[in-house]
């Protein structure tokens, strides 16, 4: 098994170290790199979590195998990227990112050295397929409103619940990080610019119906990157292309959406929600699940700025809106969809 350097930290990250249970075959997470020695988080995650963390990101290579490089959706500066790179190719280290992080970078094989593209697919297609349908096998998507409203999270506490309950679960993951917790990746196909939307529904659609075939799941949980809706004409959330690909690939049976924190809205904003993700995509929502995630449009900067409220929020609208912000939320959820599905209710 290898060891493995996950950098820069993100919340994603620590999300994933709050389920120490899910963990693949090839990777251990053994160092965490950071912007700042100076933050407060370096400090609680090596003590809460007891992962090396450090600043220092030539030490931090020193001891790994690998660097895994993650996308901060938070913030991002490419300066910092690039002198990771620059060490982990000077010590010889593989360098494992998605192929949206290769491109936004602008980098090449001759400026990164060794490097896997953790989300490539190599996966010959037909032109046109069928929605993929999946007999007596649930499939459950995880969709968000845009970025950092947990979907990750989310994917990460329904696995380990079907996990433990001795269920096989097939799992897609709308994050890289997703490949440490042993679940496949959304191909970086969905996201190319060189391929029509036909095609990608086309590719998708025979894609999880070859790795459903392979592993002969009981239940298939497949998470959608990216949101619904631009939040603004400078953050486009790919217009829900990636939803739209999705949805029009696989029948979903169960649909959960993520929220941010919405703090004035009542019972009829959710509805309207609902109802947008039903009619633009065909997915009856079964779960809304709000974060303590909220977001500010930048105007001045024209960015979208994304801050997470410490403190717990309760919201309590209706039986089908809840909080996703603990373990125990999302396993009570978990829980109410196995009870339903082992009564035979029918969820579409």
């Amino acid at each position: 098994m290898k060891k493995l350097m996950i950098y820069p930290y993100t919340n994603e990250v620590e999300e994933l170290l709050q389920y120490p249970s899910l963990s693949s075959s090839q990777y251990t997470i053994h160092c965490i790199g950071f912007e700042d020695s100076h933050t407060p988080m370096l400090h609680h995650v090596m003590n809460n979590y007891n992962i090396y963390c450090t600043a220092n990101l030539e030490e931090g290579c020193r001891l790994c195998d690998s660097v895994l490089l993650i996308e901060n959706t938070m913030k991002f500066f490419h300066h910092s990227y690039m002198d990771i790179i620059k060490i982990a190719h000077r010590l010889k280290k593989d360098i494992l990112l998605s192929k949206r992080l290769f491109n936004r970078l602008n980098l090449s094989s001759s400026t990164i050295g060794s490097y896997t593209i953790i989300d490539q697919v190599d996966f010959k297609t037909q032109s046109e397929s069928e929605r993929a349908y999946f007999d007596s096998i649930p499939t459950i998507v995880v969709m968000g409103m845009g970025e950092n409203c947990s979907k990750f999270f989310v994917q990460l506490g329904i696995y380990s619940t079907l996990v433990r309950n001795d269920i096989n679960v097939l799992s897609i993951c709308s994050n890289p990080l997703g490949v440490i917790a042993g679940m496949y990746c959304i191909p970086a196909a969905l996201y190319s610019e060189d391929f029509s939307l036909v095609k990608k529904v086309a590719f998708f659609s025979e894609w999880v119906r070859a790795i459903v075939y392979k592993n002969k799941p009981d239940i298939v949980l497949i998470g959608c990157p990216g949101g619904l809706l631009p939040l603004a004409n400078y953050c486009h959330n790919y217009y829900g292309e990636l939803a739209l690909i999705i949805s029009n690939s696989v029948v979903c049976d169960i649909g959960i959406l993520c929220t941010y924190y919405l703090q004035d809205a009542d019972l009829e904003v959710y509805e309207e929600l609902k109802k947008l993700v039903k009619y633009r995509f065909g997915i009856e929502i079964s779960q809304i699940l709000t974060t303590n995630y909220i977001y500010r449009k930048n105007e001045g900067a024209k960015r979208i700025e994304y801050y997470h409220i410490n403190d717990p929020i309760s919201v309590t609208i209706d039986t089908t809106i809840k909080s996703g912000e603990s373990i125990s939320d999302i396993t009570v959820m978990v829980n109410d969809l196995l009870s339903e599905l082992e009564e035979g209710v029918e969820v579409l």
